[in-house]
């Protein structure tokens, strides 16, 4: 897996047609990922403070799957080695009708 295929550096607008939404051609093995997630950790908390420290960048992590597909568990884990201070999780889901009716109420 090539890391780059997932990386935004802002310069040009990203054409999310030609994005795969598939990650079976990656051909990965569960457990060699939680492994590797599991190594990984300290490192990524490491990278956060001195993000944190810098305040001139960020990252964004945009996880985009179907009901049950495993978002939230992939969050858990992947997010587990850092401050959770520092990550906004949002939800980009279709409003229900009472968020509608807050929104067009001014309320």
């Amino acid at each position: 897996m090539k890391t780059k295929d997932f990386m935004y550096d802002g310069e040009k607008k990203p054409d999310l047609k030609k994005l795969s939404t598939n990650g079976k051609e990656y051909k990965l093995d569960k457990q060699k990922t939680i492994e590797k997630t599991a190594k990984m950790l300290p490192r990524l908390g490491e990278l956060q403070s001195r993000l944190y420290a810098e305040s001139k960048e960020g990252l964004l992590v945009i996880l985009q799957a179907i009901d049950a597909a495993g978002k939230d568990s992939t969050i858990k884990h992947v997010m587990s080695g850092i401050n959770p201070q520092g990550v906004i999780v949002t939800s980009f889901k279709q409003p229900t009708s009472a968020e509608l009716a807050t929104a067009f109420c001014g309320g």
